[in-house]
């Protein structure tokens, strides 16, 4: 039997027989609860929600007509991904007819933008043909925030801009781990109680700007500042990165991946977080600072001026002047004894993106989907 829920939208009713995700997790997003909490928000509202890849839902897309009624897609490069270019194709052309074919058979799709393209960029042809074939194919696009939202619009000329709708990130309150304070972060890290302590941790790719950031650091020469950074860097960086960092002053580098129960010793030995990324759409990471509690340094790209609040809860430069992230840097320095109100701050506002109100506002979008298809 199917599960079974009437939600009315106005004066409209709509019979959702069956609301199912399709979560390709590869595993840098085995540890990320966003899917999980998403679904979790929804089956609280009563929506049944299946964590099955595309062929299981095509089966059960014919042997039960019209059982799917939403495909719910996040990140799009797990389903076409490879090392190999060829291999990369053809699970690409898999996954068009694959959800082509979920298309005929009645099912809606929705696309969460979290990002454009993949960050690894190694093939911007194929990331921009699927990206581009979901566009046109979703029956709702999810953005992150305005400016995500109106560049989804331009960048692929959209002649139905309505269908892109506005839902923040929500945040990773409670999520990990969060009983080490300050001053047991930073003895365990050995880092001494008065420093400064700047953090960059995630994933050292090209695009997240490492080198930017040590160059700022160079160039301030501040005895005050210890630049904290974690993470795992591209094959053929870390030792890069280290001879760099040798040149400061004051440093911490622990080039390895992040295990859910450390991220509360990098996040709480740190004063301000920095983001000195090139180019972004939709940082989750920065969500996660915000989650734990700290300020923020970060260019005015993609959401992040409509994530973070320029002087309450982050320093927020112009990536486009070079002189902007070691000017951030600095205020940051110059406001040392305001970064714990100001991460504060962040706390408060992260709070509001609570998963019970994303979910709520992510069952909105599918009901605005199923009364108001976008032709």
């Amino acid at each position: 039997m199917l599960h079974q829920k009437t939600l009315k939208t106005g004066d409209q009713s709509l019979n959702i027989k069956e609301l199912s995700f399709t979560v390709g997790k590869p595993p840098q997003f085995a540890e990320n609860p966003y899917q999980e909490n998403l679904i979790r928000g929804l089956e609280g509202k009563g929506i049944h929600c299946l964590r099955e890849n595309l062929n299981y839902l095509l089966l059960a897309q014919l042997r039960n007509n019209n059982k799917i009624d939403i495909i719910h897609l996040d990140w799009l490069h797990p389903y076409y991904k490879s090392r190999n270019r060829f291999t990369s194709t053809i699970r690409c052309l898999s996954f068009i007819n694959k959800i082509s074919l979920l298309k005929l058979q009645g099912s809606k799709l929705v696309w969460t933008a979290h990002n454009l393209t993949s960050h690894s960029g190694s093939n911007p042809v194929l990331d921009r043909l699927v990206s581009s074939f979901v566009v046109k194919t979703a029956d709702a696009i999810i953005a992150h925030c305005e400016a995500a939202k109106e560049q989804i619009i331009l960048d692929f000329k959209l002649k139905n801009p309505e269908k892109v709708y506005v839902i923040p990130h929500g945040n990773y309150i409670d999520c990990y781990p969060n009983t080490t304070s300050a001053q047991a972060a930073r003895s365990q890290l050995g880092i001494a109680p008065d420093a400064v302590t700047l953090l960059f941790m995630g994933i050292i790719r090209p695009n997240k700007g490492i080198y930017d950031l040590i160059n700022a650091v160079e160039a301030l020469g501040d005895s005050r500042l210890h630049l904290l950074v974690v993470g795992k860097p591209y094959p053929g960086e870390a030792e890069h990165i280290r001879q760099r960092l040798s040149q400061l002053p004051s440093t911490t580098f622990i080039p390895e991946y992040v295990p859910n129960d450390k991220i509360q010793l990098y996040m709480n030995a740190a004063d301000v977080v920095a983001f000195p990324y090139k180019n972004i759409l939709t940082s989750g990471a920065v969500i996660l600072a915000m989650s734990y509690g700290r300020a923020c340094i970060a260019p005015r790209l993609g959401c992040m001026a409509e994530t973070l609040e320029n002087s309450r809860g982050a320093f927020l430069y112009d990536s486009k002047n070079p002189e902007g992230l070691k000017e951030a840097i600095q205020k940051a320095l110059d406001a040392s004894a305001s970064l714990a109100a100001m991460g504060a701050y962040n706390r408060k506002q992260a709070d509001r993106w609570n998963w019970n109100a994303i979910a709520q506002m992510t069952l909105e979008v599918y009901q605005h989907t199923f009364n108001h298809p976008c032709d």
